[in-house]
């Protein structure tokens, strides 16, 4: 089996960033997905833009700061966290590819495409949305048939990562949260407590002891 291990969230807070960044130099995190419109976007990426870790992108109409100038999607200066998906189309189309041609001008090689807490995949706008920008700047858009968000919560365990190595395929995308606590995740996120665990499971030696004994390739 071919794994991609992808963190998500990087750039949310600076604690989650130092998890990843640790996740992926001493893990076996091998991909993020970056926020491009929070305060800690470029935080992010000056610790992982010489490791050997691909960038996709995390976009996002629901968090964060718009990066186009959408009136349909803010309130008071930050992105609602919801919205009449059909008539906002059209800005979400606009700041989609403002947050794409961020990353362009940073300089990021993107790897491919998702959204925040991938909310494309149960959104039939944002699916067509990001399916469109995809195509246009010719890149992967994370799917439900390849992917897999199992591993969180009490989940997030060697036993599930065993299960996991066990199944005869030939590609699996892993999604995974780890992190680091900081004041800002606790005032943000119920997710917190579980990123730390999730950490410690993915630069465990016993996982990469289990990725030589399944015959399994870490990819990018």
């Amino acid at each position: 089996m071919r794994l991609k291990v992808v963190a998500e969230d990087f750039g949310l807070t600076r604690g989650i960033n130092y998890g990843i960044y640790d996740a992926c130099k001493n893990g076996i995190v091998t991909s993020v997905s970056m926020m491009m419109n929070t305060a800690h976007t470029d935080h992010a990426y000056s610790l992982v833009k010489d490791l050997d870790c691909s960038i996709g992108l995390s976009l996002s109409v629901t968090y964060g700061k718009a990066l186009s100038d959408t009136k349909t999607l803010v309130e008071f200066d930050f992105l609602k966290p919801e919205h009449d998906y059909e008539q906002a189309k059209e800005d979400i189309i606009l700041e989609y590819q403002a947050q794409v041609l961020k990353a362009k001008a940073m300089g990021i090689k993107i790897s491919h495409l998702t959204t925040y807490k991938n909310e494309h995949l149960t959104n039939p706008v944002l699916m067509e949305v990001i399916t469109r920008l995809g195509l246009e700047y010719d890149l992967p858009v994370r799917s439900i048939d390849d992917s897999t968000d199992v591993f969180k919560g009490q989940q997030a365990s060697f036993d599930t990562l065993y299960q996991l190595f066990c199944q005869s395929l030939d590609y699996l995308e892993l999604i995974v949260h780890p992190g680091f606590l900081d004041g800002h995740l606790l005032n943000i996120s119920k997710y917190r407590e579980w990123r730390m665990v999730e950490h410690s499971v993915l630069t465990s030696p016993i996982v990469i002891d289990m990725l030589d004994k399944h015959d399994l390739t870490l990819v990018s």
